[in-house]
């Protein structure tokens, strides 16, 4: 379920919500003073980092672990 942000505009209180877009706009038609805030998209700062660098160098060993017993013809890359 997406998550959206809601601002009560009486109190300028704001939260976040966690519905369908069908629930939320049942909300916002019950509650006239419940505003939906428009929020940018929250993206990771370290997005440049590839999986293989993230799981750390144990993978490799893993993986090579895997090659030695996968047989003569096998296609891992390690």
């Amino acid at each position: 379920m997406p998550v959206y942000t809601l601002r009560d505009i009486k109190n300028n209180f704001e939260w976040d919500v966690n519905m369908s877009y069908a629930d939320l706009q049942t909300t916002l038609d019950e509650n006239q003073h419940f505003k939906h805030v428009l929020k940018p998209v929250k993206i990771s700062a370290v997005s440049s980092q590839t999986n293989l660098r993230k799981a750390g160098s144990g993978w490799k060993d893993v993986l090579g672990e895997i090659k030695k017993g996968s047989g003569e013809d096998n296609s891992v890359n390690v």
